[in-house]
């Protein structure tokens, strides 16, 4: 929920270090089996998390009149690997893919820390030359269906031009290290991307 209200909390909360980060987002394609907007927030810990969610459940963000006649999901995605750069970015651009672990994968978390051996010094690189304002490899904490663990890799870059720099980036990336799509396809169950032109509001601390 993008209100007035909700905003106004989600940056108090941003001030006082409760939240490291916050946006809203609005799918600019739209489908039957996607969302169409999104609201989200970023804390170090589960406290902190529950902290913003009593806030702006207090705040009448629950009795929307859109609760009742839209479809709507929570998720929680706990990480160990991420970073952004400090700053408020208004009509970036999310770009993500989600995979299946396999049934004989390693759990999520031992997945994730041999990816990132690869992944994060690319990231780290495309943040540093400017391609992205953020990066995040993340797991489900709590799962609402019967579905096996997920991966989620989410990155926000600053423009619509910055969608072509980050895929050349990372083709060229790909197409020196010859091991990590083998490694990358032991693990994962047909990784899709789901970019979906998704345009986000973005605020780090």
């Amino acid at each position: 929920d993008g209100s007035a209200g909700n905003q106004k909390i989600l940056a108090g909360a941003l001030a006082d270090g409760t939240l490291v980060g916050y946006g809203d987002e609005e799918n600019q394609v739209h489908s039957a089996e996607r969302f169409a907007h999104a609201s989200w927030g970023q804390a170090r810990s589960i406290a902190s998390l529950m902290k913003v969610v009593d806030a702006l459940h207090k705040g009448g963000s629950s009795s929307s009149p859109l609760d009742s006649s839209t479809r709507h999901w929570d998720q929680i995605y706990i990480t160990s690997f991420y970073n952004w750069k400090a700053g408020s970015w208004k009509g970036a651009y999310v770009y993500a893919g989600t995979s299946k672990l396999k049934p004989d994968a390693p759990d999520a978390d031992d997945a994730i820390r041999a990816l990132s051996s690869f992944y994060v010094p690319v990231f780290e690189k495309m943040l540093a030359d400017g391609i992205i304002v953020e990066y995040e490899i993340d797991r489900e904490m709590i799962h609402t269906t019967d579905a096996r663990a997920q991966i989620h890799f989410s990155l926000v870059v600053p423009n619509a031009e910055g969608l072509d720099r980050f895929r050349d980036a990372l083709g060229v990336a790909l197409d020196q290290n010859s091991l990590i799509g083998p490694a990358f396809g032991s693990m994962m169950d047909n990784f899709k991307e789901q970019f979906d032109f998704v345009k986000v509001n973005a605020t780090y601390k």
